[in-house]
């Protein structure tokens, strides 16, 4: 559940625990930041050195018009992202992405294919939330920013 309301989130957590609505797997609450503002996700190809990125993308929250209602976990998505212009894009790249592959190489485990990150932009600049090793065909979030068609193909997709 994500939820900027301290009256909402208490409920959710007594059904889960008190109440025990997800049996023995809501017996763990884990309860994180809330962050204000938009998200966006960005996956990047690597060769375990070298990283293209695709364009941003972003999905729909809410169940409802004017972000209302509860979080769906996302029901459709779109690009390019609006909020997230090319250097916006670039810095999450150069601050986000190329380091983690950096640190993946350096540790003795050179990461290859698709990395995706999903950030959160707050007031403060993007945040780091999460960031998964994989590509997600039929992701509502990673599909937009994977153009097809006879004169796309991966050179299409990825940033230069």
């Amino acid at each position: 559940m994500v939820t900027g309301d301290r009256e909402a989130a208490v409920a959710a957590i007594e059904d889960r625990i008190e109440r025990r609505s997800f049996g023995q797997s809501g017996a763990t609450v884990v309860v994180e930041e809330y962050l204000e503002g938009q998200e966006v996700s960005l996956i990047a190809f690597t060769d375990g050195r070298t990283v293209l990125a695709c364009e941003a993308a972003q999905d729909y929250k809410r169940v409802f018009d004017d972000d209302g209602g509860p979080n769906t976990g996302g029901m459709g998505a779109y690009s390019p992202v609006p909020a997230c212009p090319a250097p916006l894009a670039q810095a999450i790249v150069s601050e986000v992405i190329e380091p983690t592959v950096a640190a993946l190489a350096a540790a003795g485990t050179p990461f290859v294919g698709a990395l995706y990150a999903g950030l959160a932009l707050t007031g403060r600049g993007p945040r780091r939330r999460v960031q998964r090793p994989l590509r997600r065909s039929g992701d509502a979030s990673s599909d937009p920013s994977t153009p097809v068609g006879p004169r796309r193909g991966v050179h299409g997709l990825c940033h230069r």
